[in-house]
């Protein structure tokens, strides 16, 4: 590094960008970008040990657990009661008063959504859409939800929903051009596929994958199908990191902007890998350079910079329409994945950093 090179705390940088969402954020208003900001707030108290972030983690689930918030959240009901943040901490048996409110919604997941192609678990919303219109988001919604679930409750039907949406995910969303995903299918017609390799789209379907590869225990018949999804997925996203360390909205397309919500749900797998072994040790080389691009990107007080707005099927899908997706500051978006990623680096003993 130059000498005017700036050191950075990992677990600084991740529990800034937490406090910097949920000081912004409105409980009333909560969706599942701050569910996903509560995932990593568990991760990074499992990974410290901090009482005062469990204290501060217990007080946000609260209104989660205490059943204060009742709006379906999009798709995924099971977000009121908090996702996969309050699945892990019950199957941990740190959250037992929770527990039956999880059994019920990995139940009522399992029986009800309404299901699409392959048999996939379809998005839900007010308006006419049917179950054939299916988006990639939905296996990080539900996936790490059913297996924490299942563990913890000895169901091994939920792993097994889990393993199948996201072999249901691989057949729907892979282009074998490239290695990787797009968003979604059916969404303007029957026989529609949208045509992005969509940063925070990958992100979705890499995060599932690397939770679900992390968790499954032996026991289940396609754990090893699992991992090899995410070892081939990683090793194509490793194949457009850029220079500096981070990918961009198109993720074929160098000239789209740097996206840094795809980048962090991308780093955090990464992390993930690295520390079960499931991917080649060199690759940690890329998590530290893909670290050290991404703090550019985000402020002293936490902001994080260049993240899509919400981004579901904009025009007709094509790759020029994901690329004409605007960036915020601080859009919703933004803070959960660099959490996730400076966390699961502090995980794995990455404690700082020269920027």
């Amino acid at each position: 590094m130059g000498e005017h090179s700036t050191r950075i705390q990992t677990r600084d940088v991740a529990e800034r960008v937490l406090r910097r969402h949920f000081a912004l954020a409105e409980p009333a208003r909560y969706a599942y970008p701050e569910v996903l900001s509560l995932q990593a707030a568990v991760n990074l108290e499992l990974a410290t040990g901090d009482t005062e972030l469990r204290d501060w983690n217990r007080k946000l689930l609260r209104p989660f657990v205490a059943g204060e918030l009742t709006q379906r959240m999009g798709a995924y009901w099971l977000y009121n009661l908090g996702g996969a943040a309050t699945a892990r901490l019950v199957q941990l048996g740190l959250l037992p008063e929770a527990g039956e409110a999880v059994a019920r919604c990995a139940e009522e997941l399992v029986r009800n959504c309404p299901r699409g192609p392959e048999g996939f678990l379809a998005y839900q919303t007010n308006d006419r859409r049917g179950p054939e219109q299916v988006w990639i988001d939905m296996v990080f919604a539900t996936c790490p939800f059913l297996v924490f679930a299942g563990l913890h409750f000895g169901r091994d039907e939920w792993l097994e929903e889990a393993v199948g949406q996201l072999a249901a995910m691989h057949t729907l969303f892979w282009d074998s051009a490239c290695g990787l995903y797009n968003q979604a299918v059916n969404i303007r017609g029957v026989g529609h596929r949208t045509e992005d390799h969509w940063g925070r789209g990958n992100g979705w379907g890499i995060l599932g994958l690397c939770e679900v590869a992390a968790h499954l225990p032996e026991r289940v018949a396609r754990r090893d199908m699992v991992r090899q999804l995410l070892r081939d997925h990683l090793a194509a996203c490793l194949a457009q990191q850029d220079d500096e360390g981070m990918w961009h909205q198109e993720m074929t397309d160098p000239a789209s902007y740097v996206e840094t919500s795809g980048t962090g749900l991308i780093l955090y797998a990464l992390g993930v890998a690295l520390e079960h072994g499931f991917c080649p040790p060199e690759w940690r080389s890329a998590l530290l350079r893909g670290l050290r691009g991404y703090a550019g990107y985000i402020a002293l007080d936490g902001s994080v910079h260049n993240c899509c707005i919400g981004c579901m099927c904009p025009g007709e899908g094509t790759q020029a329409d994901y690329k004409a997706r605007e960036w915020r500051r601080n859009d919703h978006h933004a803070f959960g994945p660099a959490a996730l990623a400076f966390g699961q680096a502090h995980r794995l003993g990455i404690r700082e950093l020269a920027v």
